[in-house]
């Protein structure tokens, strides 16, 4: 057992050990930044929430002192974590079914990455220093993508999504909020210059030239977030996605090395990815919840998962009246 008390305490040597265990738990990247209060971020949530951008997903009108005061969900706070943890594992679905985003591919990410940040808890209060704190991956109020940036792993791409300038954006953060002070990362300061590819891309209009993004447009968001129907003007520019979207992440300059080395490895299969439209059809509701229930699409209700399948075939029924 460890005496704490006789342990020389040095603030780089403890950073670096927490991010060399970090990668050997399996995650890509890992930096680590001072708590502090994220206020210009909070200002731009709050305005983009008045504009509606966020439509029914009400729950981001919530605990806005606590994502913007991370001290606020870990008492005394000194750090965030930060790990980018990759879902790029070379799964390609058949042709022709319908589309899931990359993301869903495997286990639920939350229950892995959350598993894995507690893995690392554990090694910094047995082999750095006694901590306390929490993990988050996805399920609470963090300004994840900032944390990130402020960490020195990236920076926020057009299109929303965070990118490291060697991993890309095929990736979910997790972060471990504590209350140990160790030595910090600088924030790394990057853009997307005058690309554009990502909002030429997507075929909803969700993005803007100007950097604007309603969520209410997105794939994602129809597919996933909301509980109605996909307005009819929508259903013939979903590209064959039931559950979320990756058009924005698979044209980013960014990704495209990732995506061939990914393409050019062994297959990876998945029973969920290889179904087809009547397969998703066939199944009931119980069978339903018991496939996915170790999958992140389990939070897609058996209901809206029949609506977006629905909105599809009525794409290529559309479709195929255009060409006849």
């Amino acid at each position: 057992m460890i005496n704490h008390s006789e342990v020389e305490f040095n603030l780089h040597d403890a950073a670096q050990r927490i991010k060399l265990k970090a990668i050997s738990l399996g995650f890509s990247a890992c930096g680590i930044a001072p708590v502090h209060a994220l206020e210009e971020d909070a200002r731009f949530m709050q305005q983009w929430l008045q504009k509606g951008n966020h439509g029914t997903m009400t729950y981001l009108e919530r605990y806005a002192e606590q994502r913007e005061c991370p001290d606020l969900l870990v008492d005394n706070a000194r750090s965030v974590i930060v790990v980018l943890y990759s879902y790029l594992w070379g799964q390609q679905q058949p042709e022709g079914a319908p589309k899931v985003a990359k993301y869903a591919y495997g286990d639920d990410y939350h229950y892995v990455v959350k598993q894995k940040l507690q893995e690392l808890a554990d090694y910094i209060n047995l082999s750095i220093a006694p901590t306390h704190g929490r993990a988050f991956c996805d399920t609470a109020p963090v300004f994840e993508r900032r944390w990130a940036q402020q960490a020195g792993l990236g920076w926020i791409g057009t299109n929303k999504c965070f990118i490291h300038p060697e991993h890309g954006s095929f990736f979910v953060i997790g972060e471990l909020i504590v209350d140990l002070e160790v030595a910090y990362d600088m924030p790394l300061e990057g853009d997307c210059g005058n690309c554009g590819l990502c909002v030429a891309a997507c075929p909803t209009h969700a993005l803007t030239p100007s950097g604007e993004f309603d969520a209410t447009r997105c794939i994602s968001y129809q597919t996933i977030e909301s509980k109605e129907d996909i307005p009819t003007q929508l259903k013939s520019l979903l590209h064959g996605y039931v559950a979320g979207c990756d058009i924005c992440q698979d044209v980013c300059p960014w990704n495209q090395n990732l995506l061939i080395k990914s393409r050019l490895s062994e297959p990876v299969r998945d029973f969920v990815w290889e179904m087809t439209h009547a397969d998703w059809y066939s199944i009931s509701n119980a069978t339903y919840k018991k496939v996915l229930k170790n999958s992140a699409l389990r939070r897609i209700s058996y209901k809206k998962m029949r609506m977006n399948l629905q909105a599809n075939l009525t794409d290529s029924l559309d479709e195929k009246n255009k060409i006849e």
